[in-house]
């Protein structure tokens, strides 16, 4: 009897501490950070933080949605904008586009640009109670025009998305606010069980592309028409075809060392945004719910995307990476000719650096 409760409890003691190793590497516990930044960088100051930019390349303008999201940590009541900077002329200076007029709310995420056509996730203030919304604007030689607003049941926690046509679109959800699941399937999806979906809006209705997907955080095409999606919990590029009827067909993935975020494309070369430590993260919100400021490290790789490989990869390098100090949390890496453009979750700036050959 004695020997059975002995070998029970050597299970018991074994499996916590599988779980527990799990979960450690799940938390990049074991990750060494070594830097490797550019030379030249310097810093654009901002209202708020830029949790996503946009290039639009014809034009030379890149468009990014400002918050103050460390006022929202601390439950301010926060409104955002949307901004510009003209990349043609130098210095960078930053423009308010748009402040939310008409809008009862505007707490921007994600941004797309198509044509003349940019939309925005706009998140309620009380996030998994009120309804989710995308807004839509018109670019013209006068600003930028809102003109519509979307919403559905489907849009549970939407996190970013991308325009595929000036009518027609896809929103990722993360899952982080979804209602649906229970608290035993919120753990599980932190361990990497896909419970998130992608969203098709085509123009009148929503409808479920893609199901199964590991917190989708980053939406993005290639020039071969993909679509490809951040799964954040997976640490992985998901690669989906559309089909006709605006559904999407998972086809591989791309790996990575870290938890993906939004996804930049320029022509072959796909510029992610990855979290390289989710626990230096966690300490870094827990930071600034104290009042106080723990920076999280950054992190911007570059893949050169091949539809004909296997694995969809050509080349990958890292063009960013830093404890955080200069930069912290960084949600997006846009690339303006030898310019790396840098926002970030939380920091107050544009970081931009000068790439070397």
């Amino acid at each position: 009897m004695i020997k059975k409760i002995t070998k029970v409890t050597l299970c018991i003691i074994l499996v916590i501490m599988a779980f527990s190793l799990l979960m450690a590497w799940r938390l990049d516990v074991f990750v060494t950070i070594n830097e490797k930044k550019p030379n030249s960088c310097q810093a654009i100051e901002l209202d708020g933080s830029a949790e996503d930019i946009e290039i639009d390349y014809k034009n030379g303008i890149a468009y990014l949605s400002i918050l103050d999201r460390r006022g929202l940590i601390e439950k301010k009541d926060v409104q955002g904008s949307i901004e510009k900077i003209d990349l043609n002329s130098m210095p960078w200076k930053v423009e308010n586009v748009f402040s939310g007029e008409g809008l009862d709310n505007f707490r921007p995420h994600g941004l797309s640009l198509y044509g003349d056509t940019l939309v925005a996730i706009n998140h309620p203030k009380e996030r998994g109670i009120e309804p989710e919304s995308i807004e839509m604007f018109l670019i013209s030689e006068t600003g930028v025009e809102h003109i519509k607003t979307l919403s559905s049941s489907l849009l549970e926690s939407p996190n970013d998305l991308v325009l595929v046509a000036e009518d027609k679109l896809y929103i990722g959800n993360d899952s982080m606010f979804n209602s649906n699941i229970s608290s035993f399937e919120k753990i599980q999806q932190q361990l990497g069980r896909p419970y998130s979906t992608i969203i098709f809006y085509d123009g009148i209705d929503m409808s479920i592309a893609a199901e199964n997907l590991a917190s989708v955080s980053g939406l993005n095409v290639t020039k071969e028409g993909y679509i490809i999606a951040s799964e954040t919990n997976a640490k992985r590029i998901r690669v989906l075809k559309q089909l006709d009827d605006g559904k999407l067909e998972k086809l591989g993935s791309i790996s990575l060392d870290g938890s993906p975020d939004n996804i930049s494309v320029l022509e072959d070369k796909i510029n992610v945004a990855q979290v390289a430590s989710v626990l230096s993260l966690i300490q870094h919100f827990v930071s600034l719910q104290k009042g106080e400021y723990k920076p999280s490290p950054s992190k911007i790789e570059s893949l050169i995307f091949d539809s004909n490989k296997a694995k969809y990869l050509k080349t990958r390098e890292v063009l960013f990476l830093s404890l955080g100090d200069d930069i912290s949390t960084a949600s997006v890496g846009v690339q303006w000719e030898d310019n790396l453009l840098i926002g970030s979750i939380t920091d107050d700036k544009v970081y931009v650096c000068k790439l070397e050959e």
